[in-house]
């Protein structure tokens, strides 16, 4: 095989020209390596043997050495053009997050679920400052992939493109012992509130392709598969039913009170005037509104108690929901990086 610098200069012009699944915006190198061969006879083929001899030139080279070698690399194409008896081929890669380097430790093993929960709780990634275009997403994963590292369990630096935002996102995965593949994400929050610095940013992450991105916050999370994310947004739409159906009989109650303070208001004004001038048919007739008031009262405070109820049943279910987080769109290409 050998180099052709004009087919690298050819490759890397035109991969800069095209649109990378939306990524030039996430793209801070983007390296290109090229080759050409001779051949004879039928159609050329990127086989198995021609893929060998492209990695051993990469690895002649210490900036393709060193991105392949980096868990946030990722190759995103191969093109082969033959003219005559010679096949030329380029390879790119597409090098994202190029200002963020992970620590590999080789000694790490794969947690339980308890392990990393534990883990989580102890790291202070999450409580990071979020600060646009210079401390992201890609900062958060890359400090909790190297943190966990370092604590000795494997973690993935993992990340993902969005169907209408060209940014995509970063978090991480931990290949647990014992529920699988577990997605974490600990970007916090932009622009936090005292109060929310105090409350953890980690969160389970839910994603399959073509759904939209989910998130749970950690202390709450009951599973790990996507139905477990369903079944959540199925306690967030409950949560938003019986919030609707508190306001209504918020609204109802505010009403009755209103009209039963202007109804003792008016009461109070019959009975000064009954004291100043008491007649029998005055008397009687403050009777029967004292009666409809009493009754009012009660059923007053019998919605009170309602609204109580419900009030509590609310704030019980937003425990169990946990912070909640803003959607972020449908997921369209997943990249994980061990």
């Amino acid at each position: 095989m050998v180099r052709d610098s004009h087919l690298d200069e050819l490759a890397t012009y035109y991969a800069v020209q095209m649109p990378l699944n939306d990524q030039k915006d996430n793209t801070t190198d983007l390296l290109t390596n090229s080759w050409w061969q001779e051949y004879s006879g039928g159609t050329p083929q990127l086989d198995d043997q021609t893929a060998r001899e492209g990695i051993d030139y990469n690895l002649q080279s210490p900036q393709f050495k060193d991105a392949m070698f980096r868990s946030e690399a990722r190759a995103i194409g191969v093109g082969v053009v033959a003219v005559g008896n010679r096949a030329d081929y380029t390879l790119v890669f597409d090098v994202i997050n190029a200002d963020i380097r992970l620590y590999e430790n080789s000694k790490a093993k794969d947690p339980t679920w308890g392990q990393l929960k534990e883990f989580l709780l102890r790291d202070d990634t999450d409580q990071q400052t979020y600060i646009s275009d210079v401390f992201v997403c890609r900062h958060f994963a890359a400090r909790l992939h190297n943190n966990a590292e370092r604590a000795g369990w494997k973690a993935a630096f993992v990340s993902i493109d969005f169907a209408d935002d060209p940014v995509g996102h970063a978090l991480n995965a931990f290949n647990t012992v014992d529920m699988g593949l577990v997605y974490i994400d600990s970007t916090a929050p932009k622009d936090r509130t005292e109060a929310e610095k105090a409350i953890s940013s980690d969160k389970v992450a839910y994603i399959e392709l073509g759904k939209e991105y989910g998130l749970v916050a950690l202390g709450v999370a009951k599973g790990f598969s996507y139905s477990a994310y369903e079944e959540f947004k199925q306690l967030c739409q409950s949560y938003n039913d019986q919030s609707a159906a508190y306001d209504k009989e918020l609204g109802a109650y505010e009403a009755k009170l209103e009209a039963y303070n202007a109804a003792i208001q008016d009461y109070n004004r019959k009975v000064a005037m009954h004291n100043s001038a008491p007649t029998e048919a005055a008397y009687q007739k403050l009777v029967a509104d004292g009666k409809e008031l009493d009754k009012n009262k009660a059923d007053l405070t019998i919605l009170k108690d309602k609204l109580d109820a419900m009030q509590e049943q609310l704030m019980s279910l937003a425990n169990s929901l946990g912070p909640l987080s803003e959607q972020k769109g449908i997921v369209t290409n997943v990249y994980v990086h061990f």
